[in-house]
């Protein structure tokens, strides 16, 4: 039986595969050959907190390394996602033999990277893609912030089944305890395959990664960088990052970027642009849970949205908020904001070359 779903780059819905202590030695195996197999790993944590916000964006980077280092020794990592993805075209290439001089085929069309095309066929890359949620626990005394969990609650995550089923790991340096851990065998594994790493927001997630389920964190961040850098040796990259200094996006908070991005990648397919395919892995099984990421709903008219979500990706209010925290309703009104201030940018400029046109200059 066929488990992988069809190549395309449209897609509402996600498959991932819920892990806990009670089916991981069914799961492990395929979650470390998918990380040896992948071009690049994605990671996001879900956190019990992160302490005094203002002290994480310390103008200082030191200054803000050593406050991320104290929410990360006070606080814990309560679920990890993480998703691995094999780029097809290069290993199908290499497969016929035609991967040369860092050509891949792609479509059917043999494509350069400077993006000639040698056929009409638009150039895509084409990914598998296998996500997994993986329930964590820690063994020690940790701080649990109740904005944080009011904030997980609302979007659905189970703190019962974590308790009950979380995959126990201890934190710091490798100790007695810590030789049947299985949370950090998967970590060191992904040291060990050598393979780009994405985060979104990643200075946090890597040091609550490193101190949980690596080390101790060492008191300078020169230190600490040295040794990123060198178990992640293909890069480390930022979405968080790129949104808001690369692709300058009207806001930077992950549900957005992946909305808006999902939504341009469309775009691009439907007007055979270059554009991103993929495949997922792993689409059936009592423990894979199928996970929306589209909605075909109508967006409807006059209902406000929320600044604060908008925005930050969050709300005060939470759920009795009476303004919209639809994403689709949220880039909607975000692209009609950035229309209107195009077009009031545009008209002192037109009236100049009226004015010039005219020959009438005062």
């Amino acid at each position: 039986m066929n488990n992988e779903s069809n190549l395309s780059a449209e897609f509402t819905r996600v498959p991932v595969i819920d892990v806990h202590k009670g089916n991981l030695a069914a799961h492990l195996p395929a979650l470390l050959k998918a990380i040896e197999e992948s071009s690049f790993v994605a990671i996001d944590c879900e956190l019990s907190g992160l302490g005094d916000r203002k002290k994480l964006n310390a103008s200082s980077i030191d200054e803000r390394y050593l406050n991320t280092c104290l929410v990360a020794k006070t606080r814990s990592i309560i679920a990890l996602g993480l998703s691995t993805y094999t780029l097809q075209n290069i290993k199908d290439a290499k497969a016929n033999g035609s991967h040369t001089n860092g050509d891949f085929k792609s479509n059917g069309d043999t494509v350069s990277e400077n993006g000639n095309h040698e056929d009409s066929e638009p150039k895509s890359w084409n990914y598998k893609v296998q996500t997994y949620n993986i329930m964590v626990l820690c063994g020690e005394d940790y701080i649990v912030e109740p904005g944080s969990l009011k904030f997980l609650v609302e979007h659905g995550f189970d703190f019962r089944k974590q308790y009950s089923l979380g995959i126990q790991y201890l934190r710091g340096n490798d100790r007695e305890e810590n030789e049947d851990q299985p949370l950090r065998r998967i970590f060191s594994h992904l040291v060990k395959a050598r393979k780009a790493l994405v985060l979104h927001n990643g200075l946090i997630d890597l040091v609550f990664l490193y101190h949980n389920l690596y080390a101790a964190l060492p008191d300078k961040l020169g230190t600490f960088i040295s040794d990123i850098t060198e178990m992640f040796p293909l890069g480390v990259y930022d979405t968080k990052y790129i949104a808001d200094y690369v692709s300058r996006t009207q806001a930077s908070f992950l549900e957005f970027v992946f909305r808006k991005e999902q939504r341009i990648n469309r775009e691009k397919y439907m007007k055979n642009r270059p554009h991103v395919k993929v495949r997922f892995q792993s689409c059936e099984g009592e423990d894979v849970d199928w996970r929306h990421c589209g909605s075909a709903k109508e967006i409807q008219d006059g209902v406000e949205v929320c600044f604060s979500y908008a925005h930050h990706g969050h709300c005060p209010v939470g759920s009795g908020c009476d303004k919209s925290h639809d994403i689709d309703h949220i880039i909607k009104h975000r692209n009609i904001e950035k229309e209107r201030k195009g077009r009031k940018r545009k008209r002192p400029n037109e009236s100049l070359n009226e004015t010039a046109e005219n020959g009438s200059v005062d």
